[in-house]
């Protein structure tokens, strides 16, 4: 009797998805660091060591694999805050709220293309921007101006418009890192130093949240 191989669906879808996983990742740091405009599918291809074609027939065209990047990245952002957020469950405002800072920028040091792609697409208007703002950013916005109202329901943080305190933590997070060899020569910090970014993240939260809570009026 012949034997008959035996298909491999698995190993090919396996290996189909670590191609495309593989792809997001080079067009993340693609887009990062030359912004969509000068990214091309080409250079993508070529950090990933495939063929061009390939990147068309897993993502169709630049502007999908923009999106489907965009998108991995933001779902892991949310993916930590909630976690944050369900580890923290059951405990008071400022709890939460510290939480959610940490876990905001933890993410962001560690992954620098999410500052500088929003910084790219936010400097001007596009369609992309409005993708990003209607399909990430509102969402993203409704859920922290919960833990937010909270916060100053509980008298723990001040008056102060929500815009306002998500571009100070944001721009304040990414900044440290974004000028690294300025930081460097400037005070002897290296921000890439484990420990430094450690400190870092402590000192701006710590910063942030003495910065907008709510402190007795003097004279």
């Amino acid at each position: 009797m012949q034997e008959v191989p035996l298909p491999r669906p698995q190993r090919r879808t396996r290996s189909s998805e670590l191609t495309r996983s593989m792809i997001v990742d080079a067009a993340l740091a693609e887009f990062a660091e030359s912004g969509y405009e000068s990214a091309t599918t080409a250079s993508i291809s070529r950090r990933v060591g495939v063929t061009q074609p390939l990147v068309h027939y897993h993502f169709g065209s630049k502007r999908l694999l923009w999106e489907a990047a965009v998108n991995h990245l933001v779902e892991r952002l949310l993916e930590n805050l909630r976690g944050s957020m369900s580890r923290l469950k059951g405990t008071g405002p400022e709890a939460r709220l510290t939480g959610i800072c940490y876990a905001l920028v933890d993410f962001v040091i560690a992954n620098p293309e999410l500052p500088r792609i929003v910084n790219s697409e936010g400097a001007r208007e596009s369609d992309r921007l409005d993708w990003l703002v209607s399909t990430h950013f509102r969402p993203l916005v409704t859920e922290l101006s919960r833990e937010l109202q909270d916060a100053r329901k509980a008298g723990v943080v001040r008056d102060i418009p929500e815009a306002f305190l998500y571009f100070i933590l944001f721009g304040a997070t990414q900044h440290f890192f974004d000028v690294a060899p300025l930081v460097e020569k400037v005070s002897g910090y290296n921000p890439g130093n484990p420990d430094t970014a450690k400190a870092f993240a402590d000192s701006l939260v710590g910063v942030f949240l003495n910065g907008c809570g709510r402190r007795e009026q003097t004279d």
